[in-house]
C-alpha cells in the first residue's frame, strides 16, 4: 500500500507526506509486522490525536516536525528530525524507539543522537504527564530551559546520557546513568558531571553550595 503527496487533517492536527506499507505479513499484528516507510513534512499534530495510539500522552499540545521514518510502529527509526512543540521544545537529530507500543514484559527505548535537544520541567511535565509527573524531581523546573547536544538513551526507568548541557544555572557535560526511576525512593545516580558557572545551590536549595 503507497500513499504519494498525501495529506490527512483532524481539527487539530495536519499531516503531510508520503507513506509507504509492506504488508506482507499481513494486518493481524500491524504494530509489530507491518513495515512502513515514510517522509512527513510540514506536519502539526495534536496529541489529544495521538492518545488513540499512546493513552498517556498530554492533551492540548501542539508538536510540529518534519522526518524521514524506517520500520515498525513497535520499532522504528527517525532521521533528520527537526522538531518543535509545547512551549519551548526542540529536537533536532536521529532516533531510535522500541516498544512504544509494549507488551506487559517488554521495556520501551528511546536512543537519540542529538544535534540539538531543547526543553524543560513543564514541558516533559505535560507531554506525558502521568509517566514523568511521579518521576521527575521538582528541583529541575530549577534549571529553566535546558538546551543539550549527544546522546541519550531513555527507558522506562532509566536514562543514560553522554551530553553537554546548558541551562540557567549554568553548563554541564554529564555522563551519567539514572536509573529505578520507576520507583523514586530506589533512584540511583551514577557517573561524572563536570560544571562550568553551575548554580548547584539553586538546584538543591542549599544556599551555601
Amino acid at each position: 500500500l503507497e500513499l504519494r503527496d498525501f495529506e490527512v487533517h483532524t481539527p487539530d492536527s495536519r499531516v503531510v507526506g508520503q507513506l509507504l506499507f509492506n504488508t506482507e505479513n499481513g494486518y493481524g499484528d500491524f504494530v509489530n509486522q507491518v513495515e512502513i516507510t515514510a517522509d512527513f513534512y510540514q506536519t502539526s499534530v495534536s496529541t489529544s490525536d495521538l492518545q488513540a495510539f499512546y493513552e498517556p500522552f498530554g492533551s492540548g499540545q501542539q508538536l510540529e516536525f518534519s522526518t524521514s521514518f524506517k520500520g515498525y510502529m513497535n520499532d522504528f527509526r527517525l532521521t533528520d528530525l527537526d522538531f518543535q512543540g509545547m512551549d519551548r521544545s526542540i529536537i533536532i537529530g536521529d532516533l531510535v524507539v522500541q516498544n512504544l507500543f509494549a507488551a506487559e514484559n517488554e521495556v520501551f527505548s528511546l536512543v537519540g543522537q542529538f544535534d540539538e535537544l531543547s526543553t524543560n520541567y513543564y514541558d516533559l511535565i505535560s507531554l506525558l504527564p502521568d509517566i514523568l509527573g511521579p518521576k521527575l524531581p521538582e528541583q529541575l523546573a530549577e534549571l529553566g530551559d535546558v538546551r543539550g547536544e549527544g546522546l541519550a538513551v531513555v527507558t522506562n526507568n532509566s536514562v543514560d546520557t553522554d551530553m553537554v548541557l546548558t541551562s540557567d544555572l549554568g553548563r554541564v557535560q554529564v555522563d551519567m546513568m539514572l536509573d529505578n526511576l520507576d520507583i523514586a525512593e530506589e533512584a540511583t545516580y551514577r557517573g561524572t558531571i563536570r560544571a562550568t558557572n553551575f548554580d548547584v545551590g539553586r538546584l538543591t536549595q542549599v544556599p551555601d553550595l
